[in-house]
């Protein structure tokens, strides 16, 4: 079949090689794709986020790179620094770090 001075078995060994080979680089392909989870859930509290929308009922607040939707007991701003004193499932209960000064 072929006119070759390797042994026919060399290319099986060959093959079964490059399969494993295959194999492995598709699970760490496979193991690397999945999506990385930010927060656990015990990590939020306490975290420092910054409001990045504010609608007529909702006050929006980035922290690391996930807006989540946060109720404050005190009027905030655009950009303002806020931390998280609580959470309610997708709610952050959030409070001022730096108040903003207002009239005087």
């Amino acid at each position: 079949m072929m006119n070759s001075d390797i042994p026919a078995h060399f290319f099986a060994i060959g093959a079964v090689i490059a399969a494993l080979a295959l194999l492995a680089l598709v699970c760490v392909m496979r193991q690397n794709g999945r999506l990385k989870l930010i927060f656990d859930g015990n990590d939020m509290v306490g975290a420092v986020a910054h409001v990045v929308e504010l609608t007529n009922d909702d006050v929006w607040v980035s922290l690391k790179g996930e807006t989540w939707r946060a109720i404050c007991a005190v009027p905030v701003a655009l950009g303002q620094k806020v931390k998280v004193t609580a959470q309610q499932g997708l709610l952050l209960e959030v409070t001022p770090i730096n108040r903003t000064k207002t009239g005087a």
